[in-house]
């Protein structure tokens, strides 16, 4: 019998993201994580939530996104993305 390789046995959730994303952000969410994958809010933003295995892994994708994400949780991941910006901030002040 072949070991189960699935995505969840290999990388187990370690969390649930919850994110809002620009508009503008749909097809990336669609090409990677799937139609299922957020709901469109009134305003036209995202509502993304995702399980997610790595916190750095999250966090490189997040700052990939640029201006067009807004974390709501967790809130580790949020203090985590306002220190990272904040650090790249002052070396450009």
């Amino acid at each position: 019998m072949l070991p189960d390789l699935s995505n969840g046995k290999v990388f187990p959730a370690k969390d649930r993201v919850k994110a809002l994303f620009d508009p503008s952000m749909k097809w990336q969410l669609v090409e990677e994580y799937g139609v299922d994958s957020f709901t469109e809010q009134d305003d036209g933003s995202l509502l993304f939530e995702h399980e997610y295995a790595d916190d750095e892994e999250l966090l490189v994708w997040m700052l990939s996104c640029r201006d067009k994400v807004t974390v709501l949780k967790p809130e580790r991941i949020r203090k985590k993305l306002y220190q990272i910006t904040s650090e790249i901030a002052g070396k450009y002040e």
